[in-house]
Order: structure tokens, then sequence, then C-alpha cells
């Protein structure tokens, strides 16, 4: 197609929903790339897990202006899901097993690893 043919098409407009899913799925894929590739947790950067998270969020937000109105809720729900998820796991669980660990052992002790939250 030239580019007159393209200006030609009809343009449809984003709607607002549409447009804070891509800003709040941004922000999301934001943080991920942080996590894998700037300030890894391990030590090493996942490349591969970076990659992936970039992927499922522009296939996500690329689906979400085609899906049926229950179907963005689902989606969109499910993703915020998925981030709350992740962020009591890396944060908050994280902080309170230290700080009950912290509590329970002398100085010089190190904590045993918790699994759990």
């Amino acid at each position: 197609m030239t580019s007159t043919e393209l200006l030609a098409l009809p343009r449809r407009a984003l709607r607002r929903d549409h447009v804070v899913f891509a800003g709040a799925m941004a922000m999301g894929t934001a943080h991920l790339l942080d996590d894998g590739l700037l300030h890894p947790h391990t030590g090493s950067a996942d490349v591969p897990g970076a990659v992936a998270s970039v992927a499922i969020a522009t296939v996500a937000v690329a689906l979400y202006g085609r899906l049926g109105t229950w179907a963005r809720a689902v989606l969109a729900g499910l993703f915020g899901l998925a981030g709350l998820a992740g962020g009591l796991d890396m944060h908050a669980c994280t902080r309170s097993s230290t700080a009950r660990a912290g509590a329970t052992t002398p100085a010089s002790a190190t904590p045993p690893p918790d699994s759990s939250c």
C-alpha cells in the first residue's frame, strides 16, 4: 500500500479504556524490564523473561480493542491480579519475612530461608 492509500483508510478512535489499559500495561512492562534487566534480583539479567514480558504486553494491548466487553474486563482483571500477586511476592513478603527473621534471631545468626509469605 502506498502512503496515500494508508491515509485514506478509515481511522478508529481509541476508546478511553483502551488508552488506560495500554498505559497500565506499559507501566507494568517497564517495571518488569527494570527488574529483569537493570536491577535483577538474582544477580544476572533475565533477557528471555524481559522479551517475553514485552511480547505478552504487546499482544494483550493489540487484542484488547478487538475483544468484547466481558473479555476486556477479564483480561484487565487477570493482568491486574498478576501484577498484584507479583508485587506482594517480591515486595511485601520479602519485607515481612525479613522483619520476622530479624525479630526472632540474634544479630550474628543468619535467618533460615522462608519461602512462604
